[in-house]
């Protein structure tokens, strides 16, 4: 019970601080592994499990649901600009431990967003892709699709005219990490720690004054009974 409780309480100090951000939790299950062209496209591995980029938002009321979402719109940046792609390369020996992983990206508050994020594996990317080349047919890859859509009017900076670009570059940290025990972030693993410490260091400290108060309160009843006794 108390573990989780404190997995519950630091989910909600780690969403207190992160601010304006977009989470989406997903299992490293295999897939088929066929070729996909990703020329340019960013990757997060276990040397690499942050990035910052820099993407403009689309207007005001664009439906994302219905954007992109034909079979021939997902993987080709001519038919399909607005998205962001990156590659999550889960097949490291480093990972291959974890089954689930974390996804998770962060805006400054000035920039009222929404944000559309989603997994895909090879085979969802291009399904008229052939096989790959490595020995192995199966691969725990995926791919992160992300729609970057602005929720309310943007303020001008001083300077902008109503000709220019009525947005202005916006700067998104994403970042990759795998789930310990399925829930919690790696990243939180020192909190968790630390709390844990913490308690412990509590319960041996409270203990002995306990004990101390409780001898306190006991003498003190002792003596109000002995001058109850007195004055009868």
């Amino acid at each position: 019970m108390l573990w989780y409780q404190i997995l519950g309480f630091i989910g909600l100090v780690a969403l207190e601080a992160l601010g304006n951000t977009e989470i989406i939790n997903f299992a490293a299950s295999e897939a088929p592994n066929v070729e996909v062209l990703t020329a340019g496209w960013p990757i997060l591995s276990p040397n690499n499990l942050e990035l910052i980029m820099n993407t403009t938002a689309l207007k005001l009321g664009t439906d994302v649901l219905s954007l992109c979402n034909s079979p021939e719109s997902i993987h080709y940046k001519n038919i399909c600009p607005q998205a962001l792609w990156v590659v999550l390369d889960l097949d490291s020996k480093e990972w291959s431990s974890y089954s689930k992983f974390t996804l998770r990206l962060s805006w400054p508050a000035s920039f009222p967003l929404d944000i559309a994020m989603r997994i895909y594996t090879p085979e969802e990317v291009d399904p008229t892709g052939s096989p790959a080349a490595e020995s192995y047919h199966k691969t725990r890859r995926k791919f992160a699709r992300i729609l970057v859509t602005h929720t309310g009017v943007p303020i001008p900076n001083a300077g902008e005219f109503a000709n220019e670009k009525p947005f202005s570059p916006i700067p998104i940290v994403v970042i990759l990490e795998p789930l310990l025990f399925g829930v919690l972030p790696e990243s939180l693993v020192p909190t968790v720690l630390f709390i844990i410490l913490a308690i412990a260091a509590s319960s041996l400290t409270i203990r002995p004054i306990n004990q101390y108060l409780k001898g306190i309160a006991a003498q003190a009843r002792t003596e109000i009974s002995l001058c109850r006794n007195k004055a009868e």
